[in-house]
């Protein structure tokens, strides 16, 4: 499973953003921190009170080093309060509150201290008088002798203060050991509730026996007390007597927590095709723990990368789309640059590309990303040589050139456009598609059945462009795949929509079926092996059109003889065994190749001096004929975009074809019947006639 491949062992997982509550669940060995600091707090003299800080930014583990501290003072007699601030806002409401909640919850802790319960709630009434009455409502406004009522009720609670703080600091004296009051997430606050809950704390930190232990980041905090030329650090440093700093979590851990978060997050993935796992250790190195400053992160980044990889990851390798959720999730700036500059990043170099407008624009994209990484540029760095070594050339690194795009694709790197396109838009764009058709077609080359039904099985409009993604897949064609997938393609050929290319276009659909059966044949060695495995293939072709397109394909290379994939005398056997079989056929036969034009044209060649001349006595073949001579020219005239198609006939390859321009006259005639009816081939005939007339175009 994927998760085997990812995990760190070792790692307790711990996955969700929940703090710890357990010993056992603490993956960041603090343990002995908690134990420390739960020491000190029953030792220290707390005779004035105390107030202790624990620091640490955001998602630091500042609520589960507080659940470890509180297991640890279980075992002692000390009353424990929770006090959330979150529940009140203004000054008097939180210190009402305040001496309310701790007279509620030492009720609770037993007789020992129960019994200064009523005194801290006294006390706190004495801060908000007007909760003491049942008549506040819409009216309460305009009561103005109930308003009167609570001036001087607040009046007179107020010249007891004294009074009831004395009391109390008697009583809280009294105390064996301190009550610890925990106060956490202040952060999180608004600016004017942190104020807030600092002026309680001031207003209270001086009773006896009364220990505060508050949770917060620093910088937030001492930002918010930052108040009209006060300094903040100096408000803090005067109100809090203890500091205890989170240590940073160790890359170590973090490496390992990584693993596990990921390893239960991704537990329901199946099985993958793609992981380098050399590759993820660098990425997980240089990229992934770098961005991580807490388990917060660690458990934001398995979450978000849960949803991806379910998503892509049969379709982008596994290291990759970790590396690109790390650079989504915590560099957002830098991945929206990524985005909308992919060409930039996936753009390999080529012969005069130094000399190319778009080569600076690229070089500006790729530093502006960089820039967008602010303090974490060195990660941005090596996002690009991990994953966009094309990019590596705009910052004086290298470059690689069009031949690795190949290599990419197969490895389905996001350093190739279409993956990037796939991962940005969770689009699979057309071309990856097709090599995601053909990775599966390869798969099946070595049985001529089930190849065939596969591609039969693709959208014909598709098939020319995942036969030509096979070429991605040439090191791993088996050799027992020669004979079964050199015919399949050969016999395929004509499933593939021709269009209106016309006979001498290039490329054509025949190119993507030579260049795999080429590659194919390349598997078998020496010439003996390759005859072989040609002979078997001949035999196995349904059409004579696939028949000279094969030996066309075994011809290649004819003029070079370190080139030659099969003798000469091999190849002009062959050739002689297609002509017999061409010059054996009828017209009618001839008339249902799909290559009828080029066969002709073979068998005039082969046949030399002794002649070949076809029949005209098949309407059928005719009009194919003609139509294998039309070819389309397209242009544009300047400043506009509209694209003219004008119909061209390959003139001379007729007059080969049949001999001169009488015998072409003599076709025509067999069509004009026919073209009366037909106005794509009645266009053909008048254009064939002017031909005849000695009109030729002005590029001729």
């Amino acid at each position: 499973m994927i998760a085997q491949l990812i995990w760190s062992e070792g790692a307790t997982v711990v996955l969700g953003d929940n703090p710890i509550r357990r010993t056992e669940d603490d993956v960041l060995g603090r343990a002995g921190l908690s134990r420390s600091i739960a020491d000190d707090l029953l030792e220290v003299d707390a005779s004035d009170g105390h107030v202790v800080a624990i620091l640490g930014a955001w998602g630091s583990g500042k609520t589960s080093l507080i659940n470890l501290i509180k297991l640890e003072l279980d075992s002692s007699s000390v009353p424990i309060i929770d006090f959330n601030p979150w529940m009140f806002s203004g000054t008097e409401q939180l210190v009402e509150s305040f001496f309310g909640e701790l007279a509620a919850q030492l009720r609770l802790k037993g007789d020992k201290v129960s019994g200064i319960a009523k005194e801290l709630e006294s006390y706190g009434e004495i801060f908000s008088p007007i909760s003491l009455i049942p008549v506040v409502g819409g009216w309460f406004d305009r009561a103005r002798g109930v308003v009167t009522s609570v001036r001087k009720l607040q009046e007179k609670n107020r010249g007891s203060v004294v009074e009831r703080r004395a009391k109390l600091g008697g009583h809280l004296r009294e105390l064996k050991s301190p009550i610890i009051v925990f106060i956490d997430d202040i952060d999180r606050l608004q600016t004017t509730e942190i104020r807030d809950i600092f002026r309680l704390v001031r207003l209270t930190a001086s009773f006896p026996n009364i220990v505060y232990v508050l949770a917060f980041d620093r910088s937030r905090v001492e930002s918010a007390l930052q108040d009209q030329g006060v300094d903040g650090r100096s408000y803090l440093e005067k109100i809090v007597q203890t500091l205890y700093n989170l240590p940073r979590i160790p890359d170590s851990v973090l490496w390992r927590e990584v693993g596990a978060a990921l390893t239960v997050s991704l537990k329901n993935v199946e099985q993958v095709q793609r992981f380098d796992e050399d590759r993820w250790l660098d990425i997980l190195a240089e990229v992934i723990v770098p961005l991580m400053a807490n388990m917060r992160d660690v458990r934001r980044y398995a979450a978000s990368s849960r949803r991806t990889v379910s998503a892509l990851v049969e379709q982008v390798e596994l290291s990759d789309l970790l590396a690109m959720e790390a650079v989504r999730v915590f560099l957002p700036d830098v991945f929206r640059l990524m985005s909308e500059n992919a060409t930039a990043l996936t753009r390999t170099a080529s012969w005069g590309s130094s000399n190319d407008p778009a080569e600076e624009e690229h070089r500006r994209a790729i530093a502006a990303m960089i820039e967008a990484g602010e303090d974490r540029q060195d990660v941005v760095q090596s996002v690009l040589r991990r994953l966009f070594p094309a990019a590596l050339r705009h910052i004086g690194e290298g470059a690689y050139g069009a031949d690795w795009a190949s290599t990419w694709l197969r490895g389905r790197n996001v350093a190739h456009p279409d993956i990037l396109r796939l991962y940005v838009e969770n689009v699979a764009p057309e071309g990856l598609l097709a090599f995601s058709d053909s990775e599966r077609a390869a798969r099946l080359m070595a049985n001529a059945d089930d190849f065939e039904s596969y591609l039969r099985s693709i959208d014909p409009s598709r098939l020319e462009d995942v036969v030509a993604a096979l070429e991605n897949w040439e090191d791993e064609y088996p050799g027992s795949a020669i004979v079964p997938a050199s015919s399949v393609l050969l016999n395929i050929i004509p499933e593939m929509p021709e269009g209106r290319r016309g006979m001498f276009s290039s490329p054509d659909r025949r190119f993507a079926v030579s260049r795999v059966v080429l590659r194919l044949l390349r598997r078998s060695g020496d010439h003996s092996a390759t005859e072989s495995a040609a002979e078997e293939i001949y035999s196995g072709l349904h059409s004579l059109s696939s028949k000279r397109e094969f030996l066309r394909i075994v011809g290649r290379g004819k003029n070079e003889e370190k080139e030659r994939i099969t003798s000469v005398d091999f190849e002009r056997k062959m050739e002689k065994r297609l002509f017999e079989e061409i010059a054996q056929s009828s017209t009618s036969d001839l008339g249902s190749e799909w290559d009828v034009m080029r066969l002709v044209l073979f068998a005039k060649e082969v046949a030399g001096e002794d002649g070949f001349q076809l029949s005209l006595d098949d309407v059928d073949l005719n009009e194919k004929l003609l139509r294998a001579a039309c070819s389309e020219v397209r242009g544009q005239s300047m400043g506009s975009r509209a694209v003219v198609r004008i119909n061209r006939l390959t003139w001379d390859a007729l007059i080969e074809a049949l001999e001169s321009e009488e015998r072409i006259a003599l076709l025509l005639d067999t069509l004009r019947e026919r073209a009366e009816i037909d106005p794509s081939l009645k266009e053909l005939v008048l254009l064939a006639d002017k031909y005849l007339s000695g009109w030729r175009p002005e590029d001729f």
